[in-house]
């Protein structure tokens, strides 16, 4: 571990513009920051205040900090020459550093992904540039970081790294030793590249292990949705470009995105966000790492991206006997209003061989014909077609979809072991005034008690909830804890009378606590990919949800909801 020079408190005075309270309140709100980066603020008795911590954490902190002031500081960097029409963020780096020039850094950059037909995205690129600058200016300075914990670099990030430190030796004409180069392996690992030039240029950069990972979890997702992406390639390529370094980022608790983003992300969708939360467990448990909602968060986006292209696929018919008119204006409505449906066919009801032989999901029309028409579903709209005919149309897409799903969860022939135990299921009266962790620690002890999960799930809980919240929306949580700990796969549920503060603005009052493990011993897999489903439509459903929590009795519950994870009809 690594310790920073003293420095008295004249000395902070001194360089702050502040008075000796100021300091003092100053030097308080630090030490709070620096503890949360596992960094020490000790004060030796007599002589003044130092530092404490791993190096990796003092640059992960410098990183953090340089972003912060260049969302803070408004005033123009100092001007580097003709890098201030270049690049703004040169001149930062360069204020950043107190004279160090990073022209070099920023053209070695540049050159290292034409040499390997790619390009790093905006942020990245940025966070690349402040990162290679500290190394070499801590080179410069002979302060070269020593022995770096690095895990097992994937061959193409060490032949990037490889080429940065060659070149970044030539350019500064230094001698960059062993840990300055692991560490600049860690630093091409964090970056996420944009996109390649061509496919031979990516295959050089894929992973076989992650890639059989990122195909367990669009199978995962593909299940919960009821859509199928095996065959979408862009989703495969955005993923794999994305957690190539959001894994490397998690082991080293390296964040990119803001949390005002991963806010408006989860409150906007919801129900996408929880597919996003469910899938991070699989991460979780297969590359042995903790996901925060910032990678929540963008798996959440790239999931809402595939589903926007799925969409695209979704065909329905328009019957109406009312003319042609009739017919392209509901059409044009439609597709304004849901631009993610095409429509395949205009027909009346004469049309039957027409309707029978096409491709249409479902049928949209103006006439009373039934539920069903020739085989294909129906929706009967208004000629106008009102916001409630848009609302019925939406939730037919969404019925066709679960439909997928119950088929593979009817497929399992044999229903060992029940999700739901009455015994877990927790009711709780107006007159009980709870609070998160004692909440979670009592339904963790019933778990254990029940043999369910060992010791250690407890805590493997509140860890969870430390790093990012488990609230989904619509009051409703789906806390989970490691799956070492879990002996038997099982649900455990809270039913509140009263919503209780769940995470800073956040409530809840429906809580799953899941203890689920991804593999076949009890026989569950269709079972837990059907509780998905459900709870999806649970926040896409206030009737469906109000149903739900109406449920007064244990047993009641515990059989509802395990009827539903078997693939019985009748949610709500």
């Amino acid at each position: 571990r690594r310790s920073s020079d003293l420095t008295s408190m004249a000395n902070l005075t001194k360089k702050l513009y502040l008075s000796k309270s100021g300091v003092k309140k100053a030097l308080s709100e630090a030490e709070t920051w620096l503890l949360g980066r596992d960094i020490k603020l000790q004060k030796v008795r007599g002589k003044g205040y130092q530092t404490v911590c791993a190096e990796m954490s003092r640059r992960i902190a410098l990183l953090e900090l340089f972003r912060d002031m260049q969302k803070c500081d408004k005033r123009p960097a100092e001007p580097l020459g003709k890098l201030e029409a270049k690049s703004n963020l040169g001149n930062e780096i360069f204020s950043f550093f107190g004279g160090f020039n990073p022209l070099g850094v920023m053209d070695t950059i540049h050159k290292t992904e034409e040499n390997f037909g790619m390009s790093f995205n905006y942020a990245s690129k940025r966070q690349l540039a402040f990162c290679l600058s500290l190394s070499v200016y801590e080179c410069k300075v002979n302060n070269a970081i020593g022995e770096v914990p690095i895990l097992d670099a994937s061959p193409f990030n060490c032949e990037v790294a490889k080429d940065i430190t060659k070149n970044l030796q030539n350019v500064y004409n230094i001698t960059i030793p062993e840990g300055e180069s692991k560490y600049i392996t860690i630093c091409v690992s964090t970056s996420e590249i944009n996109n390649f030039v061509d496919v031979l240029s990516l295959e050089r950069c894929e992973e076989k292990a992650l890639c059989k990972v990122i195909d367990k979890l669009v199978n995962l997702v593909s299940n919960i949705i009821g859509i199928n992406f095996k065959y979408d390639k862009t989703l495969f390529v955005n993923l794999f470009l994305y957690l190539r370094s959001a894994i490397e980022r998690c082991r080293y608790q390296i964040h990119n995105m803001p949390d005002s983003i991963c806010q408006k992300i989860k409150s906007g969708y919801q129900n996408i966000y929880t597919v996003a939360l469910t899938a991070s467990l699989l991460l979780e448990d297969e590359m042995q790492i903790a996901m925060g909602d910032n990678e929540i968060g963008m798996l959440t986006l790239y999931i809402i991206e595939a589903v926007c292209r799925a969409n695209s696929n979704v065909k329905i018919c328009i019957l109406c006997n009312y003319g042609i008119g009739i017919s392209q204006f509901l059409k044009q409505k439609i597709e304004r209003f849901m631009p993610n449906i095409s429509v395949s066919i205009l027909a009346t009801t004469q049309d039957t061989e027409k309707i029978i032989n096409s491709d249409c999901d479902f049928i949209v029309t103006t006439q009373n014909i039934g539920t069903s028409f020739n085989g294909k579903d129906v929706i009967v709209v208004d000629n106008l077609l009102l916001p409630y005919d848009i609302k019925c149309i939406e939730k037919e897409i969404a019925r066709i979809r679960r439909q997928k799903l119950n088929k593979i969860a009817v497929n399992e022939k044999h229903f060992q072991v029940k999700l739901f135990d009455k015994n877990c299921v927790y009711i709780a009266d107006n007159s009980e005034q709870l609070e998160k962790e004692t909440l979670l620690k009592n339904m963790c002890v019933q778990l254990e008690k029940s043999g369910y999960v060992l010791k250690g799930f407890l805590n493997s809980v509140l860890k969870r909830e430390e790093r990012s919240s488990t609230g989904i929306g619509k009051h409703v949580a789906i806390p989970h804890g490691s799956t070492k700990f879990v002996i038997r796969p099982v649900i455990s549920v809270a039913i509140l009378k009263k919503p209780m503060l769940w995470n800073k603005n956040e409530y809840a009052d429906l809580v799953f606590l899941l203890a689920l493990k991804q593999d076949d011993t009890f026989n569950t897999k269709s079972q837990m990919m059907k509780f998905y489903s459900v709870l999806t439509t649970l926040i896409d459903d206030e009737d469906c949800l109000k149903y739900t929590k109406g449920i007064c009795d244990r047993d009641g519950f515990a059989d509802y909801m395990n009827k539903l994870t078997k693939g019985d009809d009748g949610l709500c």
